[in-house]
């Protein structure tokens, strides 16, 4: 409706805080809806810190995610020639590369460390609105692990927080590409 909005986040728990893509569950199915910037992103550091466990590690698991998405887009820009900019893949990289390191201080609900990972979500999600989609942090391992959430609301069963089906999904689209490049003649390159 292009009405200005800011978002309370209370939990680290994914990316999608400064997206320009609303994902929700409407009427029993997973839809991701168009949607502007917020206005602004209030985020205190202490309930980010103290929120459930799970949903910090989701966060983590999102971001390790962007591993995949970023081959992804490597793998299309050499195919098919889509464009990739350097500033957007720099951005979500330096991204993974600071949250991976706060492993342990996210599973102590370090303050410092939450405030680290919600900081690196937040930018990603910017990335995505200044790429004009989501491709910088969502590629085959968010199919996956969206399969695995449209199944478990159309079966009524539970399924994991969003960024741990990524992360999991993350290790397996690494496996096919893997085998990809292994299966590939070597005058490709890849």
């Amino acid at each position: 409706l292009g009405i200005p909005y800011g978002v309370v986040a209370t939990a680290p728990s994914m990316d999608g805080y400064a997206s320009t893509g609303a994902a929700m569950i409407w009427e029993g199915m997973k839809i991701t809806y168009s949607a502007k910037v917020p206005y602004a992103i209030l985020a205190d550091t202490k309930v980010l810190a103290n929120s459930p466990i799970e949903m910090i590690k989701a966060g983590y698991g999102d971001i390790i995610g962007k591993y995949s998405a970023l081959n992804d887009w490597k793998l299309s820009s050499l195919l098919t020639g889509e464009y990739i900019c350097d500033f957007i893949y720099d951005l979500t990289y330096d991204c993974i590369l600071k949250v991976r390191s706060l492993a342990k201080g996210l599973l102590t609900q370090d303050e410092e460390s939450v405030k680290a990972l919600m900081e690196a979500l937040v930018l990603v999600g910017i990335a995505m609105a200044f790429a004009g989609s989501s491709r910088p942090a969502s590629g085959s391992e968010h199919h996956y692990s969206h399969y695995f959430e449209i199944v478990g609301i159309l079966d009524g069963t539970e399924y994991f927080p969003h960024g741990i089906d990524v992360a999991y999904s993350t290790i397996e689209t690494c496996k096919i590409r893997e085998a990809v490049i292994n299966a590939t003649p070597k005058k490709f390159n890849f």
